[in-house]
């Protein structure tokens, strides 16, 4: 499990070194791929991309996937996992008849890794509350304003909690979005995936007789168990949640053929229209169906070679080159349909976009940002590039005093001047060929008269 673990964090963190950035996508399964769940968010991890959701930002109950934040705050809060908690009697004063347990009893001592299997695997509400009470230092309630305060820290805005177990409460509430944020926060923590993603495990013995030898926990999630109806092998864990209020909510992590994705699913139905309970676990066959046509439809693509002769741009005040190529200054890759191509003449393609200026005037610099190249796909931004100049262009003296002079001349003062200068020179000439004809008939006029 540990090397789960990591490989999940690779995961994470891969897309640094594979050129992948997080990217903005949004798709949508094709009628044949039916989806029960009320609120979906399909999240890809390798290339940090949203690549499906539906009704995410709806409030709705958490129910159990509630256990998901009292799990983070319990191993962030915990030095040595194997601490142990005695679980306080007064406990099963709060959680009401029927809910989800794993035979724990009063008194009894276990580890704080022990603890989160039972809480994890079989939604024990009782260590919920008693991982509560170790980590709130004997106030529930300040553990309760813990996974409200770290919620706001995670970024999920739409979310707040009123008990450690998710058990209904009209004033608890999540979206799938930010159930896809809490949870993408848990798998890069150490231990929670070791956890999360075991569906069996005997945690015995303990300090009670009954439990001495055999204590076997068995997760909720069905679709890890071979042979089980609704197993599915990409599936890796991590949460289911069931109310009657609310339906079946699963938050799951699937891993096939070098791709990792995290799910989120809410309110799949639990009773049929005429109230009786589903016999089909709803949320485990909208995941698998989700998942296939996730696995079978999307490839990571490098849309974008660095290096590129993407586009050009005019050069100005040059003798050795009137435009320079631009390259782009990184490979990017992104996830998409298989079968996308780049600027393709027919059929759905990633478009190029280019933000560039009219022309640049020398001297250039070989490597200089002179635009940017967006990659769009059904009018949405996948990613944008830099665009860098190809080589160095030199500057003509010539050219630019010429270009200066120019400029100097066509600003609106000095044109402002030139007229000025042009009419009063005008003016000047006219007074002078009027005094002139003036003189000329004033001398003729006393030539006369003499």
């Amino acid at each position: 499990m540990r090397k789960l673990s990591l490989f999940v964090s690779f995961c994470l963190f891969f897309g640094l070194f594979a050129g992948l950035r997080p990217v903005s996508a949004s798709y949508r399964p094709p009628d044949s791929v039916q989806i029960n769940s009320r609120a979906v968010y399909l999240y890809n991890l390798d290339a940090e991309t949203r690549v499906f959701e539906q009704e995410a930002q709806t409030r709705m109950a958490p129910a159990s996937l509630a256990k998901i934040m009292t799990c983070i705050l319990a191993l962030e809060n915990t030095d040595d996992l194997e601490e142990e908690i005695e679980f306080p009697s007064y406990i099963w004063n709060m959680v009401e008849p029927g809910a989800s347990q794993a035979d724990v009893r009063q008194g009894e001592i276990l580890t704080m890794r022990k603890a989160l299997y039972c809480l994890m695997l079989q939604s024990d509400c009782y260590s919920a509350l008693a991982i509560a009470d170790k980590v709130g230092d004997g106030d529930i309630q300040a553990f309760v304003d813990m996974m409200n305060d770290k919620a706001a820290l995670i970024g999920a805005q739409n979310t707040y909690f009123t008990n450690p177990h998710g058990l209904y409460d009209e004033g608890m509430y999540t979206t799938a979005y930010d159930m896809f944020l809490i949870a993408r926060y848990a798998i890069k923590l150490d231990n929670f995936m070791d956890i999360a993603s075991t569906y069996t495990i005997d945690i015995s013995p303990t300090n009670k007789e009954v439990h001495a030898s055999k204590y076997n926990l068995f997760s909720t999630i069905y679709p890890m168990y071979p042979g089980n109806t609704y197993y599915y092998e990409p599936i890796k864990g991590i949460k289911t949640g069931t109310l009657d209020e609310v339906g079946r909510n699963f938050v799951s992590m699937a891993s096939k053929d070098g791709y990792n994705y995290l799910l989120v699913l809410m309110g799949a139905p639990n009773r049929d229209a005429t109230g009786e309970p589903l016999q089909e676990n709803l949320s485990f066959i909208d995941a698998k169906n989700i998942y296939e046509w996730a696995f079978n439809e999307f490839e990571t693509k490098q849309l974008l070679e660095k290096g590129k002769t993407c586009n050009s741009v005019p050069v100005r005040l040059s003798k050795e080159a009137d435009t320079v190529n631009l390259l782009a200054a990184e490979s990017f890759s992104a996830l998409v349909p298989k079968g996308i191509e780049v600027d393709a003449e027919s059929g759905l393609s990633v478009m190029l976009r280019y933000t560039k200026p009219d022309s640049i005037d020398a001297p250039v610099s070989r490597g200089k940002k002179i635009g940017t190249v967006d990659l769009m796909l059904n009018n949405e931004v996948l990613g944008t590039v830099d665009l860098l100049a190809e080589k160095d262009i030199p500057r003509s003296q010539t050219l630019y005093m010429l270009d200066y002079l120019k400029g100097f001349f066509d600003q609106l003062w000095i044109k402002f001047v030139l007229v000025l200068v042009i009419l009063i020179l005008g003016f000047y000439i006219t007074l002078m060929v009027l005094r002139n004809r003036y003189r000329k008939r004033y001398r003729r006029a006393r030539g006369r008269k003499r």
